[in-house]
Parts: structure tokens; C-alpha cells; sequence
């Protein structure tokens, strides 16, 4: 599973167990793709989506991956 491969990230509600928004990904080094990006509706237009793309291009780069897809 995507948890298991450490391939999800998610972003949760501030001081909740509520998740608002998460990201899969998956990938063969060197290429990666972006598999789902989802955020609650009443989380959207806050930003959430763009900080987890944010975050798994950062990663992604920092692991070496050349190119990722969506």
C-alpha cells in the first residue's frame, strides 16, 4: 500500500486527527507520478493542495528523481 511504501502524505487539521487534504504517489527511480490529490471541501482554497505538491517535489528532488508526472 501506499503507507506501507511511504508513498502518502497527508495534512491534518490543527490540533485534530482530522485529515484535510493527502497526496499518493508512486514512482520508479528515476520518474515519479502523482496519483491522487484530494482536500476536504471545507478545507479547499487554503492553500492545502499546493503545500503537498510543495512538499513531494521537494522530496522527490531531494531523493534524486528526475521527473515527476501527474
Amino acid at each position: 500500500s501506499a503507507i506501507e511504501r511511504n508513498r502518502l502524505m497527508a495534512v491534518f487539521r490543527q490540533n485534530s486527527e482530522d485529515v484535510v487534504g493527502f497526496l499518493i504517489f508512486s514512482g520508479v527511480f528515476p520518474t515519479s507520478k502523482i496519483q491522487a490529490v484530494a482536500v476536504h471541501p471545507d478545507a479547499q482554497r487554503a492553500g492545502i493542495a499546493q503545500l503537498l505538491l510543495d512538499a513531494v517535489i521537494e522530496r522527490l528532488e531531494r531523493e534524486g528523481f528526475m521527473s515527476i508526472s501527474a
